[in-house]
Formats: C-alpha cells, sequence, structure tokens
C-alpha cells in the first residue's frame, strides 16, 4: 500500500509534466500485491516502491542494509515490478523505465544498488528527479500515462507469460 507521505512528494511532480498513478495492480504479481507508484514524465517511467524503515539505512558496495537488515529481497523486488510494467510499455519506451525505492523517514542522496535499484530517502527524491535525463517527449509521456493507466488499473490486471508464471500454472 502506498506510503501517504511520498504520494504527496510525487504529486508535487505532476506541474512539472508528470503523471502519477498510486497502489495499481502489478502485472505478474501475486494475489493482491500491487506497484505503490508509478510515474510517467520527461525523465522516464519510474516505479516506486516505498518503504518506511526507522532511519538508519546505509548503503555499501551497492548493498541497502535498514535495521540491521539486508535488503536484497527489497531490492529484488522493486526490479521485478519495473520488469512487469516495462512489458506492459511499447518497445519504444520499455528503456526509459527505472525502478526506485524510497526511504520515507530519512534522507538519502539517490544511489544504485542490487538489482538496478535506486534508493533514495524522501527529501532527496524530488533532486533525484531534477537530474534524470529527459527521455519521454510530451506526446510520448501522454501515450506512455494513458496506457499504462488503462492496464494498471484494470481489475484483475493483464496477465503476463513469464517464466515464473509459467512454473507456477499461470502462465
Amino acid at each position: 500500500m502506498a506510503h501517504p507521505v511520498i504520494t504527496a512528494e510525487l504529486e508535487r511532480w505532476r506541474p512539472r509534466g508528470w503523471d502519477v498513478l498510486h497502489d495499481v495492480s502489478w502485472p505478474g504479481g501475486h494475489g493482491g500485491t500491487s506497484v505503490d507508484h508509478v510515474a510517467v514524465g520527461p525523465g522516464g517511467v519510474i516505479v516506486v516502491d516505498d518503504h518506511d524503515w526507522a532511519p538508519g539505512a546505509s548503503t555499501a558496495g551497492g548493498v541497502l542494509v535498514s535495521e540491521g537488515h539486508r535488503r536484497s529481497g527489497e531490492c529484488r523486488g522493486v526490479a521485478a515490478r519495473v520488469s512487469g510494467v516495462s512489458a506492459l510499455l511499447l518497445p519504444a519506451h520499455r528503456t526509459a523505465t527505472r525502478g526506485a525505492l524510497a526511504l520515507v523517514r530519512q534522507p538519502m542522496p539517490a544511489m544504485l544498488v542490487e538489482a538496478g535499484t535506486v534508493v533514495v530517502g524522501r527529501p532527496d527524491l524530488d533532486a533525484w528527479r531534477a537530474g534524470l535525463p529527459r527521455v519521454l517527449d510530451p506526446g510520448d509521456v501522454v501515450a506512455a500515462s494513458e496506457h499504462l493507466r488503462g492496464v494498471l488499473a484494470s481489475s484483475p490486471p493483464p496477465v503476463q507469460l513469464t517464466l515464473q508464471g509459467f512454473l507456477a500454472g499461470r502462465g
């Protein structure tokens, strides 16, 4: 479930040409799982997973550690959500997709960690967005956003053929 603090932060992106979806179906997810946020704008398509861990998260050697635990599973979860959302896009937009794990209660400049995930603290989220290179023009933003809004807000989400789904008997 999307955290209201991150929801409010991402809503501030709208005047800068971004559309934001919150708590949408996760394509390829398991029973009731969702994607916290999907932001579509000039900097691409960003799948944001938020976490309200106690302050003190750190990174070393590309590994995220919070509350004394390595958070590899959470980083892989973001990567899986990025893959699911990316697969729904037109091929030209797929390379513009990235994932971020947003920390609700602490500052942390954006850092690339395991599974190609960026971890960033809430106070630094907007600065990270502002530094992204422009990869989508306004027409692409509208097209990708409308398409994702249509398929991710559907219930149930679209079925995707994945190896994991096939092996689980769902594909």
